[in-house]
């Protein structure tokens, strides 16, 4: 009924659709209800979207709101008594054909949408809550060094003196074994080319 009447939309239906791709979308259903899958190195659908049962499909065709045929009926009347009917009309036509390629399971979307909560409200959510802990916790660091009493403030100098002495401490431990592995193998290596030498 749509391919037949295509040739008869008015002026101002065409404004809003465009024939030929209207007849690539007829083609798209016809194959795709004749085999039950898409044809090959053509359009299909992407993302959460999958292969729409038949049944899906002819409801979506038959039309939700407004029948197909009135639509139609419409888009071909010789003069226009709405032009906004008129393009309601041509607009639900172009995109009920389009929803072939726009199916999501029940199940998918209901993940689709737990996911987009996640990204949208809960980690939002969350970062929010972690600056806001992170901002007071800096607030009481502060809090702490700005009533901090002379005594303190002394004893953690010299906490800090005592924790660079042992680090210097160990560091000059383990530069002195290392430095004398280093002297017993250079005195190792030259009492072996001595001995060589004496052998010669």
């Amino acid at each position: 009924m749509l391919e037949q009447n295509l040739g008869h939309f008015n002026d101002v239906a065409l404004n809003f659709i465009d024939v030929d791709d209207i007849r690539e979308y007829i083609s798209h259903w016809r194959y795709f209800v004749s085999h039950k899958y898409f044809e090959k190195d053509k359009p299909r659908p992407e993302g959460i979207c999958s292969n729409p049962p038949i049944s899906w499909l002819d409801g979506i065709l038959q039309g939700l709101s407004v029948p197909l045929s009135r639509d139609i009926g419409t888009c071909i009347e010789p003069v226009v008594t709405s032009y906004l009917a008129t393009e309601g009309a041509a607009r639900r036509i172009r995109d009920r054909l389009s929803m072939i390629f726009s199916y999501v399971t029940d199940e998918d979307a209901k993940k689709d949408q737990e996911a987009a909560f996640e990204r949208n409200i809960e980690e939002p959510k969350r970062r929010k809550t972690h600056a806001a802990e992170q901002a007071r916790y800096r607030a009481r660091e502060k809090e702490k060094k700005d009533h901090r009493t002379p005594e303190q403030i002394v004893k953690l100098g010299e906490d800090y003196l005592k924790k660079k002495n042992k680090q210097r401490e160990k560091y000059k431990k383990e530069s002195d074994e290392k430095r004398k592995i280093e002297q017993e193998r250079y005195l190792a290596e030259g009492r072996k080319v001595k001995k060589l030498g004496v052998q010669a």
